[in-house]
């Protein structure tokens, strides 16, 4: 086989390798956002499918990537080295595949889960009486200044890399609670600009209609 053989091979598995963990990380993220949230639509292959994809995806990158190992002059070429160089570049190519299928997928999971048409009525918008906030007062050190003066606590904001924020009231001014983790961000960490996308609205759910809640009060009964 020919060096450029190799190369065109190698390039098209990682290629074709990255589309289908896209393609299933896409999916995946749907699926696993449509087993949290009754959502409208079904997603088209589950669960099981999707992973199945982004491993088929993942395997195709990390053979590209040994593949590509061919290309590479050892000063000693023996088939020992060759073999280590091979393995060592497709775990490497692996790892780093898996970390970016994985952050692709709870990315699609929370943007599916945040454009879900709630199930509860819904609620009208409120106005600026109807929300205690920081109206005309000057805000303190605490909070940041890349929050829109017109924003309202409960409000989400997306910035330019995609990421979503909550509003929330801070003394006198606003902060940032990353979603869905809901970490408050540091003061200057997020970058303008920040767009209104919608606001949040939360629910209390009775512990006894969580998933094994049941299950688990038996098991403290019965001890």
């Amino acid at each position: 086989m020919s060096t450029l053989q190799i190369a065109i091979i190698g390039a098209g598995l990682i290629v074709v390798g990255t589309v289908v963990t896209l393609l299933g990380g896409y999916q995946l993220g749907l699926a696993r956002a449509a087993s949290k949230w009754e959502s409208e639509g079904s997603p088209r292959i589950g669960r099981g499918g999707a992973t199945a994809a982004v491993l088929f995806g993942l395997l195709l990158i990390a053979g590209g990537a040994a593949l590509l190992t061919l290309l590479i002059q050892l000063p000693n070429p023996a088939a020992g080295s060759r073999a280590g160089v091979a393995v060592g570049a497709a775990a490497v190519a692996l790892l780093a595949a898996m970390f970016g299928a994985a952050k692709f997928a709870d990315r699609v999971e929370l943007n599916a889960l945040i454009r879900t048409p709630s199930r509860f009525r819904k609620l009208p918008a409120g106005t600026d009486a109807d929300v205690g906030g920081p109206d005309g007062a000057v805000p303190d050190a605490a909070s940041d200044s890349v929050v829109p003066p017109t924003a309202r606590p409960g409000w989400v904001y997306r910035d330019a890399g995609g990421a979503w924020y909550l509003v929330v009231s801070a003394g006198a001014g606003y902060r940032l609670v990353s979603l869905p983790d809901f970490k408050l961000a540091p003061v200057g960490l997020v970058k303008p600009p920040v767009t209104a996308t919608g606001s949040v609205e939360l629910a209390v759910w009775p512990l006894s209609e969580a998933p094994g809640a049941q299950a688990e009060e038996a098991r403290s009964t019965s001890t």
